[in-house]
């Protein structure tokens, strides 16, 4: 962008670098502080509708990522994701299940979640192109977690915990992901993607609200939120 011209190459090298691996970081946090809380509290921390949209996510462009770039940074951490969203998975099948999800039919909804994360992938990656595709997705299964957080606190939702670590974590780690691909821009993605920057916004001002929200519970970083200490 032409307000960004006063930056040199290495600069902007640096800035996109720093981007990347605080991105990557945060949500690796994330992942890490749900799946602390899920074995010791016996709970779980991410919805589960946008957990099975995202482990197909991550599957799919870990897999496609290697199989296209190969070697390449983004492509480990895709696959560091996949892992540790496979552990937050089982907190959810072990702790958070409630009685009418432990039906048999309730397998079927979650194998139909985990195949729409890979379709929804294959066909952006078929309309945009691989990269570009992955990134609208990741950000649309973003949104949709976003709004899940926040209407299972309004809704109090019972075996859910809310966290303000995983709140923040996530919230970061977006919104260095949207600068990158819609501030600052990637050549090998086309550059500056506004499109990427309007989604990176959205996500962004969901996040704010439900960090609002957990805050004006009461909540600090000693305690996790649920349905006993949100107030009525």
């Amino acid at each position: 962008m032409e307000f960004l011209s006063f930056l040199d190459r290495d600069t902007l090298y640096y800035i996109k670098s720093a981007l990347v691996i605080s991105g990557g970081l945060f949500w690796v946090i994330a992942y890490l502080q749900a799946i602390r809380i899920g074995f010791s509290s016996k709970t779980y921390c991410i919805p589960f509708v946008a957990l099975f949209l995202n482990v197909g996510w991550e599957l799919y462009n870990t897999i496609r990522g290697f199989m296209i770039v190969g070697s390449y940074f983004l492509n480990y951490v895709n696959a560091i994701w996949f892992i540790l969203d496979l552990l937050i998975v089982y907190t959810f099948y072990t702790y958070g299940r409630k009685s009418s999800q432990r039906k048999p039919y309730f397998i079927w909804i979650v194998v139909g979640l985990f195949l729409a994360g890979l379709i929804i992938n294959h066909i952006g990656a078929v309309v945009y192109t691989p990269k570009i595709g992955a990134n609208y997705v990741g950000l649309g299964i973003n949104i949709i977690m976003s709004i899940l957080f926040i209407t299972n606190f309004l809704k109090k939702k019972k075996k859910f915990t809310h966290d303000l670590i995983i709140a923040y974590s996530k919230l970061l780690g977006t919104f260095s992901l949207t600068l990158l691909l819609g501030v600052f821009g990637v050549t090998r993605l086309g550059g500056v993607d506004h499109a990427m920057l309007v989604l990176g916004i959205i996500v962004f001002t969901l996040d704010v609200y439900y960090v609002f929200l957990l805050r004006k519970s009461g909540y600090r970083f000693r305690e996790s939120v649920n349905l006993k200490t949100i107030n009525a």
